[in-house]
């Protein structure tokens, strides 16, 4: 451990971090601003560069730096046991909180239905491993846009290489539900902890550790830890980012501040909304500034301005779809949603022009570390005049451009699309009617219904301790001021947007549970003064320990009752979920599992189509779970009365659906019902479709087609006809029950440059394979008048059966269809 330690083994180190550094620099000046990841650039001079030249360097850079902590310090792993052996409370209770945190996010991991949201981030996470694995950095992050890289690489590595069976490359190790689910539960438990650990000095340690159990028993922090999502990966980043943050400023530290931009890097990579938190940082450091008499804190100083560049810079160069024309990408339609966009664009591309700003980078970047290492404000202050620092801010933004030109472009164009997109909002159900912008205060009544009682009365008694404390300027009233502007400015902020689910605002779950900590620490005290004026410090850690059990067990009861789905918890106030259910909507993916477990039980029969409006994991769960199911079965292939059951979730009831099942209404019997906690999540109605009795005509543009489109055609019944080209299935449909008995399909048909291919024309059930009658259409063009043809294809049923209609192209050239008319031999 000596060698570890010694002077020489340091000094040799961090000559090695500075030569490493500068042949990055050097590989990005003589590359210029057009370097594309995985493509070969021209540069400026003779060399070429990819991104391979700036991987090799980059990583033993990282490793460096993580190596340098180590050697700067003598026996390390002693020092590690002192550490250990001095904090044996904070190991104690950070094991408490890690227990209490993992049982509910782990437990059963794999049971409950998986949402589309989570198929498409299994879809999205496994995309980006395979592209890392073969060095395709472009299309590694080509498929994502929130931007979600970080979960997207966790969760593909999780489900590739842990999950059984998912790929060649897996050890088998988890199920594959809970191998993709797996780094989002670590990562929610982890956030418990850290908030423990890196609160404690900040608020306390009874406060930190309060606050840190009230959020390992937050249902809805919870249920976002058990879903394969992003939301759960950015409440940890965030929170990260703001406590770095604070720690720095407490200590005046700049390692703190490196970490927290950091920190805020992979918050963006993560989710745009994390690009609030510079704003809440403003936010909050001009309210100190207001506050403080010294005078101390300043709103604006280079080691900001480093923080800044620093998470930006991490973000920009890590979500490498940025460094592309995003035409050549999954954007499109971007261009004119946003005034003044491209105005901007013309700005940056001027400002990148300008040839003698790559001198300034250096010049940029030697000047921000120098003022980082005198400490920003004794720089600012003291030894560099104001007029400097604010050409130093000058020169730091056009340098920035000018090395980032292409992503901050592209992020431009990407920030338009958001726009855009955001417009739109969601449909939800609210107070009994659908809407598609909720009102202002969504979010402060779902935090009021979907809260425990009691965290939600500690909240409030801790915000009025920490407005307490900003007034008289007591004790810890940073951090606490900190737990006030952290959550009302993130919610505020989404409050203004169409979004309207609880998740949008997850960033804010942290520091409200860290209020409800102060606030139970200021309950506690209250009470050990009030009973024993004496002895106080005994009375405190009696109080809290009472309260704080209470607390938990008043979360904990009701978490058992609604687990392993502890999104539906609705708290008492709101009448419980069966309240609730009546002005929100919610649970929108439990039961699906059951639900499709119950209906494969039902699918014995020779004919089954289901309804369905939860398509996405209704049919993962069809697909993928035992038993198997005949073919002849479909989903969600047509539209009510003629189906055989009709499945509902909560977030759809009849009255919110389209004329052809409103009309079922009351008309239907419930056969099964997914009910917990006296709330129907999902239902499943039988629906009685008595058979065709008579003949009936279908219009071609009313059927499926896969290879045909509907074009005009005068000589068509309705104007209107399928034309289909090349070989392939122009129609099929609508397998619609038809009654036992002797028919006759007419398909009106014309050809064109078919030549001597046929087009066969055929009655089959649900399976084509099963086929009732079949004819051909004669070989060649049709006559000179282009006239249709009727050709009649014969068929008999013994029994009532679902059929369909097909007209199937054996060749090249086109095949137009008409109608189908079905009528009685």
């Amino acid at each position: 451990m000596k060698l570890a330690g010694a002077r020489w083994v340091n000094v040799a180190v961090t000559l090695v971090i500075i030569l490493s550094s500068l042949l990055i620099l050097y590989i990005l000046f003589i590359g210029g601003v057009n370097i594309r990841f995985g493509e070969f650039v021209p540069s400026v001079g003779k060399a070429k560069l990819t991104c391979n030249a700036v991987r090799n360097p980059c990583i033993i850079l990282v490793i460096l730096l993580l190596l340098k902590p180590i050697v700067a310090r003598p026996a390390p792993l002693r020092r590690a046991a002192v550490c250990l052996k001095t904090n044996r409370r904070a190991v104690l209770l950070g094991a408490l909180v890690t227990a209490a945190a993992a049982f509910p996010r782990f437990w059963d991991l794999g049971l409950h239905s998986l949402n589309p949201d989570a198929l498409l981030w299994i879809e999205r996470g496994q995309k980006t491993i395979y592209a890392l694995r073969e060095h395709e950095y472009m299309r590694a992050t080509a498929h994502l846009g929130h931007p979600g890289v970080v979960p997207a690489a966790l969760i593909g590595a999780s489900y590739i290489y842990l999950g059984e069976g998912t790929s060649t490359l897996s050890y088998g190790i988890l199920d594959p539900v809970t191998a993709a689910r797996f780094p989002i539960a670590a990562i929610g438990t982890l956030a418990c902890l850290l908030l423990y650990l890196l609160g404690r000095r900040s608020f306390g340690d009874a406060a930190a550790f309060w606050g840190a159990v009230f959020l390992a028993l937050y249902p809805p922090h919870i249920a976002m830890s058990r879903v394969v999502h992003i939301d759960s990966t950015l409440v940890l980043f965030f929170m990260l980012t703001v406590l770095s943050y604070l720690i720095s400023e407490e200590r005046a530290s700049l390692r703190w501040k490196i970490a927290s931009a950091v920190f805020f890097g992979l918050a963006l990579l993560t989710k745009s909304p994390a690009i609030l938190l510079p704003f809440v940082l403003f936010g909050w450091k001009a309210l100190v500034r207001l506050r403080d008499r010294r005078g101390e804190t300043r709103l604006l100083e280079a080691g900001d301005l480093g923080w800044l560049g620093l998470g930006l810079g991490i973000y920009l160069t890590l979500f490498t779809k940025l460094w592309f024309d995003p035409r050549r990408l999954n954007w499109t339609d971007y261009a004119s949603s946003v005034r003044g966009a491209d105005r901007l664009v013309g700005a940056l591309n001027a400002a990148a022009a300008l040839p003698w700003l790559k001198i300034l980078i250096v010049i940029v970047i030697i000047g921000l570390a120098w003022a980082g290492a005198r400490r920003a404000r004794t720089a600012f202050r003291g030894r560099m005049p104001r007029v400097a620092a604010a050409v130093l801010l000058i020169l730091a933004c056009l340098s920035f451009i000018q090395v980032f030109r292409q992503p901050l472009v592209n992020t431009v164009y990407l920030a338009t699309k958001i726009r855009h997109v955001e417009e739109v909002g969601h449909t939800k159900y609210w107070m009994g009617r659908l809407v598609t912008k909720p009102p202002r205060w969504f979010y402060p009544f779902m935090l009021g219904i979907q809260s425990p009682p009691a965290v939600l009365g500690l909240m409030a008694w801790g915000g009025v301790t920490a407005c307490a404390a900003y007034a008289r300027r007591g004790g810890r009233w940073r951090a606490l001021l900190l737990c006030l502007v952290a959550p009302i400015g993130f919610i505020a902020a989404m409050a203004v947007g169409n979004k309207m689910a609880v998740r949008y605002i997850a960033p804010a779950f942290p520091f409200l549970c860290l209020l409800a900590g102060a606030g139970l620490v200021a309950a506690a005290d209250a009470a050990a003064h009030l009973f024993t004026p004496t002895r106080r410090a005994h009375a405190r850690i009696a109080a809290q320990a009472a309260v704080g059990f209470i607390v938990a067990a008043s979360c904990i009861v009701p978490l058992v009752r609604v687990f392993p789905y502890p999104d539906i918890y609705c708290n008492i106030l709101a009448g419980g979920p069966a309240g609730a259910s009546r002005m929100v909507s919610f649970g929108v993916g439990v039961g699906s599992k059951e639900a499709a477990a119950y209906l494969k039980g039902l699918a014995k029969s020779d004919d089954s189509i289901f309804a369905t409006t939860i398509h996405g994991e209704f049919r993962y769960h069809w697909l993928h779970d035992t038993p198997r199911v005949s073919t002849r079965v479909l989903v969600n292939r047509t539209k009510p009365p003629h189906v055989d059951w009709v499945v509902f979730p909560l977030a759809d009831t009849f009255k919110r659906q389209d004329e052809s099942l409103r009309a079922l209404d009351g008309k239907c019997p419930r056969v099964w019902a997914m009910t917990l906690c006296s709330v129907n999540f999902v239902e499943i109605y039988r629906v009685e479709d008595p058979p065709q009795t008579t003949g009936r005509v279908y219009e071609a543009e009313g059927l499926e087609s896969d290879t045909g489109s509907q074009v005009v055609d005068n000589n068509a019944g309705e104007s209107v006809a399928v034309r289909g080209l090349g070989r392939g299935a122009v129609l099929y449909g609508p397998w619609e029950r038809y009654a036992p008995g002797a028919w006759r399909a007419v398909f009106r048909v014309k050809e064109r440059g078919a030549g001597n291919a046929a087009t066969r024309l055929s009655v089959t059930g649900i399976s084509k394979q099963e086929v009732f009658g079949s004819g051909e259409a004669p070989a060649g063009d049709s006559p000179p008048s282009d006239d249709y043809r009727d050709v009649p294809v014969d068929f008999t049923l013994a029994a009532p059966r679902r059929i369909q209609f097909c007209v199937d192209s054996l060749g090249p050239g086109e095949r137009w269809v008409d109608r189908v008319t079905v009528e009685r031999r």
